[in-house]
């Protein structure tokens, strides 16, 4: 099977690699047979085993619980990001307007409009 670009690791394939790892498969062999990276296989094995062992309950529980961990705060402009997004609100440009200025002033930097620029732009 041909390795394919990243993606989470699902409970079918964590299935799959316990199933393969019970057998005594190398994690060369796994990743072969699964289609993951040698590193994706390696990487899940370290993070979701138990012990010296790898289970598909086991695993899926970490999983669940270290993505529930993830902090998902938008990022806030710092600097003089900052100072010209501060500038442009000051001109009523709408936060479409600066997104769209700052997109061409400030390539490859994109700001979401979608941000709360007056709480980025406190602290």
């Amino acid at each position: 099977m041909a390795k394919k670009a990243y993606h989470h690791v699902t409970r079918d394939l964590r299935c799959q690699i316990a199933a393969l790892k019970s057998i005594e498969f190398t994690q060369h062999k796994i990743a072969l047979e699964t289609g993951l990276s040698q590193s994706t296989i390696s990487r899940e094995i370290a993070r979701n085993s138990s012990g010296c062992k790898y289970s598909t309950k086991i695993a899926d529980k970490k999983a669940i619980e270290r993505r529930s961990l993830a902090v998902k705060v938008p990022k806030k402009p710092k600097g003089n990001l900052a100072l010209k997004i501060r500038e442009c609100i000051e001109k009523d440009w709408s936060p479409k307007q600066i997104s769209g200025r700052l997109k061409l002033e400030e390539a490859p930097i994109v700001v979401s409009h979608a941000l709360d620029i007056g709480k980025a732009t406190q602290s």
